[in-house]
């Protein structure tokens, strides 16, 4: 069903999404976490499909397995998005990642509260909300 890049993503954060997501791949990895990443060519390799979908990242730790997806400003909102978001946290805590290159973006709330409110109504309160900070390579839950 979703295999590769979001159709949405326009060209220019297409490698805004890659550096991404092997910033958090890298961050998890230094958490304990073995870590199965698409898009970046992960030497361990790329996650299998969840229900239809790749995930972007897939991390372990434990008995626990949970999928981030990241997203970039272009594709917080689509149905891309949505749908991937919704079968992932049907199996896995799912986490939505948005780069703080989008802070520019919004006017209003900026990334964070712009993808907060596009969970609240697709009603997926099920997923955690975090964003990844290139500069301090912090990447922080937003509760």
């Amino acid at each position: 069903m979703f295999r590769g890049k979001n159709p949405n993503r326009v060209q220019v954060e297409q490698s805004t999404h890659d550096r991404c997501v092997q910033a958090v791949a890298d961050r998890l990895i230094a958490e304990g976490y073995q870590v199965l990443a698409d898009h970046i060519h992960w030497e361990p390799g790329a996650p299998q499909e969840v229900s239809h979908c790749v995930p972007d990242i897939v991390a372990k730790k434990g008995e626990q397995t949970t999928i981030f997806e990241v997203e970039t400003c272009s594709t917080i909102g689509d149905i891309h998005t949505r749908e991937q978001l919704a079968a992932f946290s049907l199996t896995y805590p799912t986490v939505l990642v948005i780069s703080q290159d989008c802070l520019s973006r919004f006017l209003e709330g900026g990334p964070v509260e712009h993808a907060r409110n596009h969970l609240k109504k697709w009603g997926l309160n099920k997923v955690t909300l975090a964003s990844f900070d290139f500069q301090t390579q912090k990447l922080q839950i937003h509760r």
